[in-house]
């Protein structure tokens, strides 16, 4: 008499198709990007707490502002309304191994990363537009602080592998 074990697999290769349709790399890259614009959009709802908060707004941007308010980044909503998929502007880019979040207003990098101080290119003074049509001239300003929109490299790797690890928790338990 032969002994024998016999070793159904059909429930482990179901899970191991689902897995491979879950975790293509498309829809993973996808939902990673996705997941990286909540974090800027919870980013922005904070103030820049997610990143160590934004530096207050100096009492001369206070006076310039369009709609008035103090938080910084959020006087018109441009900008962070930049921050989302499939408005055309090429802010939300997926490619066979990566994912790619940004914004194409014009002025989010010197945001995002800050400015040394700002001198006049073709003149003596800067003219800075306020409310009401009035103007300010100065010299030179301090230039912008930096105030990160975005998740670092680290944070936007934890927030990756964090959202892999649910992915698979949930393909574990069935739910996929």
């Amino acid at each position: 008499m032969d002994v024998g074990i016999k070793i159904d697999v059909s429930g482990l290769l179901n899970k191991i198709k689902r897995s491979q349709q879950v975790l293509e790399s498309a829809s993973l890259l996808k939902a990673i990007g996705l997941r990286q614009l909540k974090w800027v959009n919870d980013n922005f709802a904070s103030s820049g707490k997610l990143v160590g908060g934004w530096k207050p707004l100096s009492a001369f941007t206070l006076a310039h502002r369009k709609h008035g308010g103090s938080k910084p980044l959020q006087d018109t909503g441009v900008l962070r309304t930049s921050f989302t998929p499939g408005d055309g502007k090429n802010n939300f880019r997926v490619s066979q191994e990566s994912v790619t979040i940004g914004s194409a207003v014009p002025y989010a990098s010197y945001q995002n990363d800050g400015t040394g101080p700002i001198y006049p290119v073709n003149g003596k003074v800067l003219a800075i537009p306020g409310p009401g049509g009035r103007v300010s001239f100065l010299r030179h300003t301090k230039g912008i602080p930096a105030r990160r929109m975005l998740p670092t490299v680290t944070i936007g790797r934890e927030l990756a592998i964090s959202l892999v690890k649910a992915q698979i928790r949930s393909i574990e338990n069935g739910a996929v």
